[in-house]
């Protein structure tokens, strides 16, 4: 019988492709596209894709994407594709909703500001 080795394997790096939906200049959507280039040059530095869409220049991507409420994150890349509404500046709650690496689940991140726990 031929011995057979459990070499390791290296784990090509997983590759995200984000897209942000942002309303203009309006200062949530200028917020959020500066936390999520921060986001990803920290926790995903040379592995993500970031497409920027402006709702005020191409709603019908908006549209397509049934995307209401600005700014909006949308991960296409890798499957399944997850959505984060809002400044994007909760990272622990992002990484967590959006199922990236460092994200660590902290049972705030489904609650609405104003809103009791049920």
């Amino acid at each position: 019988m031929t011995p057979r080795w459990n070499l390791p394997t290296e784990k090509k790096p997983v590759f995200y492709k984000l897209l942000l939906y942002i309303a203009g200049d309006a200062p949530n959507s200028s917020e959020a596209l500066n936390n999520l280039h921060a986001l990803c040059q920290e926790y995903l530095p040379g592995q993500y894709e970031i497409e920027v869409i402006d709702v005020l220049e191409h709603p019908d991507q908006a549209l397509t994407h049934g995307v209401l409420i600005m700014p909006q994150l949308i991960k296409t890349s890798p499957a399944p594709t997850r959505t984060v509404i809002g400044r994007l500046d909760k990272w622990d709650i992002v990484l967590s909703a959006l199922g990236l690496p460092g994200g660590e689940p902290t049972g705030t991140g489904n609650r609405l500001r104003g809103f009791p726990k049920r």
